[in-house]
C-alpha cells in the first residue's frame, strides 16, 4: 500500500500521455513565432513546448508515441492542437 500513488501515477501517465510541440523556424516575427505563441497559449495537460531554429517553419505535435506531420501555419498548428 506504500507504493499505491506511485502505481496510480504510472497508470495515469499510461492512460493519459504527454504532449511535445516542437516549433522550428528562423527567429523573429513570423509563422515560426506565432506557431510558438499559440503553443505557449493552448491548454494541454502535460505539455512541453520545444522551439527550436531552423530555415523553414514548421511544428510537430506529438501526443505518447505517435506525431503528427509537420505543418508550417499557425492555422494548420491550431487544428492539431483542437484534436
Amino acid at each position: 500500500m506504500l507504493y499505491g500513488s506511485t502505481l496510480l501515477r504510472a497508470v495515469d501517465w499510461a492512460v493519459h500521455p504527454g504532449t511535445r510541440i516542437e516549433v522550428r523556424g528562423p527567429r523573429g516575427d513570423g509563422p515560426a513565432c506565432a506557431m510558438h505563441l499559440l503553443a505557449l497559449q493552448t491548454y494541454r495537460p502535460r505539455k512541453a513546448v520545444v522551439r527550436t531554429i531552423a530555415e523553414q517553419p514548421a511544428a510537430t505535435v506529438c501526443v505518447g508515441t505517435t506525431c503528427s506531420m509537420p505543418v508550417s501555419v499557425p492555422e494548420q498548428l491550431t487544428g492539431l492542437l483542437e484534436a
